[in-house]
């Protein structure tokens, strides 16, 4: 599991982690991309397509999480992981790598634009939800992911 940043970092300084960790996934997937890798399975059995699939559809679940709460101040539980991993395997198992790789693209600038809307305030009164969510669904996401993306350069 993910870590919260200690302490919390300021709103400026999250994104700046946030966009150097896009950066390195990013630029790993489109190296196994190149390699003709996205069809080929990592270690732990998914294809990397499934992979990048599934940082997108976390992007797309936080960036809904981080609506919801500065709609209403509440944010929606988080669905069972390993059911909506599982899901979105499945549902993604027939998409062409091209397809995968438009809606990772896609899903990451509503969910830069949703993290920069946080404050200061935002994230010092809420640090634990808050923190949680971007760095489960952002850098330390990526993280959990690189080494089996690397293994397929």
């Amino acid at each position: 599991m993910t870590d919260v940043p200690e302490p919390i970092l300021a709103p400026a300084e999250l994104v700046a982690r946030v966009e150097q960790g896009w950066a390195a996934f990013r630029a790993l997937v489109d190296r196994v991309a190149r390699n003709g890798g996205l069809e080929r399975n990592t270690e732990t059995g998914w294809p990397a397509k499934a992979v990048a699939a599934h940082v997108a559809a976390w992007h797309e679940q936080a960036t809904g999480r981080l609506g919801e709460w500065r709609a209403t101040g509440r944010i929606p539980p988080v669905p069972d992981v390993d059911a909506f991993n599982a899901q979105v395997a499945e549902r993604t198992a027939g998409d062409a790598p091209e397809s995968v790789l438009a809606r990772l693209d896609a899903s990451y600038p509503p969910l830069l634009s949703a993290l920069r809307a946080l404050s200061e305030a935002d994230l010092q009164a809420h640090r634990h939800l808050l923190g949680y969510i971007v760095a489960a669904n952002t850098f330390g996401h990526y993280e959990e992911h690189l080494a089996e993306l690397d293994a397929l350069t």
